[in-house]
C-alpha cells in the first residue's frame, strides 16, 4: 500500500460501521478483568523489586524468612512485572484497539474472560514456586514447569479472540499497528513455548541452555513487548493529536527491519559461545538503530511537522500522550545504549555491572510501562463513563512515574560505568571493594523504586475509585427500581 493510499488516522468518527460506545461495551468485561489483575500485579511486582533494592545494599533487611531472600523476591519482582503487568495489560489493550480499528465488536468476550482468570491463576502459581525456592534460574523463565502450561493455555483464548475479532473486522484495510499487534501475539506463543520446551520439558544440554535463554529473553523484550509498544503509540500519537501518521511506509519499513534485525540480538559479546555467534548478533543488534530511527523521525514528523494538521493544545497536552512521548524517547535511548555495548570494547567494561540492570529497566520502566500506563489511562474512562477516573491523579501517576524511573535508570548507569571504569583500571583491587563504592548509586537507585511504587498505588487507587463509582452508578439505579417494585407489606390488624 502507496503511502497516499494509507487508512485514516485511528479517530473516531460517525462513519463507523459499529459505534464506539457499542464497541466498548463489548470490550468492558474482558478489557476490565484484565486491567485489574495487571494494577495489583503493578504494586505487587513493582514492591517487591522495592524490596529487593533496599535488601542488595541492607542485606539483614527481612532477613529472617528464606522467601524473602534476594535471590527470590528479585527475580519474583521481574515476573510479576513482566507477566503480571506488562504482558497482559499488552493484550487487554491489543482486544481494544483490534475491535476499534476493526469498527466491530469484541469477538468471544467470554473466551477472553476465560483466558484471563487463567492467566491470573498461572501468574499466582509461578510466583508461588519462585518465592517457594522452586525457580529454574533461566532469566524471566524462572516460573517451574507447572505454571507454564497455565500460562499458555491463557495466552491461547486470548490470542483466540484477538484473533477471532481481527478477522471479523467490518474495515478491511489494514493499518500500521494491526501489523505490530498480530506479529507480536504469535510471536509470543512461538518463542514462550519453544523455550518451555527446550529449557524445561525436554532440555538442551551445556551451553545451549544459556544460548535459547538468551534468544528468549531477547524476543521477548525487543520483539514481542517492542511491538505491543510501537502499535500502541502509532495508535495513539495519531489518534490523539487528531493528525495523520506522517508516513504509512516508514512505519511499515520499521516494522519489516526490526523482523530481520532484532531477533538475532541479545547476545553479550563476550558470551561462552563460538565467536562468530556472538559477533553476528553485536551486529544485528547494531542494526536496530535504523528502524528505531525510522520510528522516531515518523512521530516526530507527526508531532511537529509543518505538513501536519491544525494543532490542538488540549490534545497535545493530556496525560496519556505525554505517557506516549516519555516511551517512545526511552525507546530510542534503550535503542542507542543496547547498540553502544554490542561492541566488545564497550561491553568488556560493562557487561558485569549495573549498567545491564540499567538497560533493562529502561526498556520495561521507561518504555513498556509508560506507553501501558498511556493506553490505560484513554482506555479506562472510555470503558467507565459513568466512573470518576481523577485527572489530577493522573497527572500526579504520570509525574512520579516519569522521576522515578529516572531516578532508577540513571543511577545505575552511572554507578555501572564507574564500576566498570575501577574494574578495568584498578585490577588488583578486590570486587567487593568496587561493588561497595558503588552503594550510594543504589541508594538514590531505590529512591526511585520508592517513587514508582507510589506511582503504581495511585494508579491503582484512580482505577479502583472509578470502577467502585461507575458499580454504584450501575447498581444503585436498579436497586432502587427493584426495591420500589416490591409489594408493600400488608396491614396487621390488633
Amino acid at each position: 500500500m502507496s503511502e497516499t493510499s494509507q487508512p485514516p488516522p485511528p479517530v473516531d468518527g460517525t462513519d463507523a460501521p459499529v459505534a464506539p460506545s457499542a464497541i466498548d461495551a463489548s470490550c468492558r468485561v474482558p478489557v476490565l478483568l484484565l486491567f485489574a489483575g495487571t494494577a495489583f500485579w503493578l504494586v505487587a511486582g513493582l514492591l517487591l523489586g522495592f524490596l529487593a533494592s533496599v535488601k542488595f545494599h541492607s542485606p539483614a533487611f527481612l532477613a529472617s524468612s528464606p522467601w524473602l531472600t534476594y535471590g527470590r523476591i528479585q527475580p519474583a519482582g521481574m515476573n510479576a512485572l513482566v507477566y503480571g503487568f506488562c504482558l497482559p495489560t499488552a493484550v487487554g489493550v491489543a482486544l481494544w484497539m483490534l475491535a476499534r480499528l476493526g469498527r466491530t465488536p469484541l469477538v468471544r468476550a467470554s473466551t477472553a474472560v476465560m483466558g484471563g482468570l487463567l492467566w491470573n491463576l498461572g501468574v499466582v502459581a509461578g510466583l508461588y514456586g519462585i518465592l517457594k525456592g522452586d525457580s529454574t534460574g533461566f532469566e524471566l523463565l524462572e516460573m517451574p514447569a507447572y505454571a507454564a502450561p497455565l500460562l499458555f493455555v491463557a495466552f491461547a483464548f486470548l490470542a483466540a479472540s484477538a484473533f477471532l475479532t481481527f478477522q471479523a473486522r467490518r474495515v478491511t484495510e489494514l493499518y500500521v499497528s494491526h501489523w505490530f499487534l498480530i506479529a507480536a501475539l504469535f510471536w509470543f506463543a512461538w518463542i514462550f513455548s519453544t523455550a518451555n520446551l527446550l529449557l524445561l520439558f525436554r532440555p538442551v544440554r551445556g551451553v545451549m541452555q544459556a544460548l535459547v535463554n538468551w534468544w528468549y529473553l531477547n524476543n521477548l523484550l525487543a520483539i514481542v513487548l517492542g511491538f505491543f509498544g510501537l502499535a500502541i503509540i502509532f495508535y495513539f500519537v495519531p489518534k490523539l493529536t487528531r493528525r495523520p501518521l506522517h508516513s504509512y511506509a516508514l512505519a511499515l519499513f520499521a516494522f519489516w527491519a526490526l523482523v530481520l534485525f532484532a531477533p538475532w540480538g541479545g547476545l553479550p559479546p563476550g558470551a561462552p559461545l563460538p565467536a562468530w555467534i556472538p559477533s553476528v548478533s553485536s551486529f544485528f543488534t547494531f542494526l536496530t538503530v535504523i528502524p528505531a530511527l525510522a520510528v522516531a523521525v515518523n512521530l516526530g514528523k507527526t508531532l511537529f511537522g509543518r505538513d501536519a494538521a491544525v494543532r490542538d493544545p488540549a490534545a497535545t497536552g493530556n496525560v496519556p500522550l505525554r505517557f506516549m512521548i516519555v516511551g517512545a524517547l526511552a525507546l530510542l535511548a534503550f535503542t542507542f545504549l543496547g547498540a553502544a555495548m554490542a561492541f566488545r570494547e564497550v561491553s568488556s567494561v560493562t557487561h558485569f555491572t549495573w549498567l545491564v540492570r540499567a538497560q533493562t529497566q529502561l526498556f520495561l520502566l521507561g518504555f513498556v510501562t509508560m506507553v501501558l500506563l498511556g493506553a490505560m489511562h484513554y482506555i479506562i474512562p472510555a470503558l467507565l463513563p459513568d466512573g470518576e477516573f481523577c485527572p489530577k491523579g493522573a497527572r500526579i501517576t504520570f509525574l512520579t512515574a516519569v522521576l522515578g524511573a529516572l531516578l532508577t535508570v540513571l543511577p545505575l548507569l552511572g554507578g555501572g560505568v564507574r564500576e566498570g571504569l575501577a574494574l578495568t583500571s584498578r585490577p588488583d583491587a578486590g570486587f567487593m571493594d568496587i561493588a561497595h563504592s558503588s552503594l550510594m548509586w543504589l541508594r538514590v537507585s531505590t529512591t526511585g523504586e520508592l517513587l514508582l511504587l507510589l506511582s503504581g498505588l495511585g494508579f491503582a487507587f484512580n482505577f479502583s475509585r472509578a470502577l467502585v463509582t461507575a458499580c454504584r452508578a450501575c447498581c444503585l439505579p436498579a436497586w432502587k427500581a427493584v426495591s420500589s417494585s416490591q409489594p408493600a407489606p400488608a396491614e396487621v390488624t390488633p
